[in-house]
Formats: C-alpha cells, sequence, structure tokens
C-alpha cells in the first residue's frame, strides 16, 4: 500500500468547511435562466459525428455548443412567419387528446 500524503495540518480537521457555499454558488433556478435547456438524443452518422468532435476539439469548445450554433444558423436562415406557421400546426396536432376505441 502506498502511504498517504497529508497536505493540510491537524488543525484543519477541526475548522467549517465550506463545501455547502460552493455548491450553492453554483446552482442556477429556472428563473435565471433565458431559456430553459431541453436534452434530447441525435443519431448521427459516425463521419458527421467525428467531424464535429474534431471541430469542437479544434475550437476548444463542446460538441454540444457546435451543433446549437449549426443548428441556430439553420433555422435563422428560414423564413420566420413558415418557422411560426410549424411551431402552431406542430402544438395544435400535439395539443389534441388521443382518442382511443373502448375495449
Amino acid at each position: 500500500m502506498a502511504k498517504k500524503q497529508f497536505t493540510n495540518s491537524f488543525q484543519d480537521i477541526f475548522s467549517p468547511t465550506e463545501i455547502h457555499l460552493l455548491k450553492e454558488k453554483f446552482i442556477k433556478t429556472p428563473e435565471d435562466n433565458d431559456d430553459i435547456v431541453q436534452r434530447t438524443t441525435l443519431l448521427l452518422s459516425r463521419q458527421t459525428y467525428k467531424a464535429i468532435k474534431a471541430i469542437a476539439y479544434w475550437q476548444r469548445r463542446q460538441i454540444k455548443d457546435i451543433i446549437e450554433e449549426a443548428i441556430t444558423g439553420y433555422l435563422n436562415s428560414l423564413d420566420a412567419n413558415e418557422i411560426e406557421k410549424a411551431i402552431a400546426q406542430f402544438e395544435g396536432d400535439t395539443m389534441k387528446p388521443i382518442l382511443r376505441e373502448p375495449k
């Protein structure tokens, strides 16, 4: 077994810890966020994923940021009225109750 390397002094054992203060500092409530993040799963070809991963590595960014930027660019290229109509149609179709036949 390897010897333990203690870097703190014996008196540090009895001092109060600040772990709970650090956690509170980084936790954000939903009211703090401008836009709520939605988690999803994407199916990409291996070649596409490899390219995205390489770009993220090269630019020192996260993969999710590269994908978000690409999708935002695509949405910005579409007509705003067309997007609004699509959203309205989608929300209208998904809000309808599903009628099931009685057994």
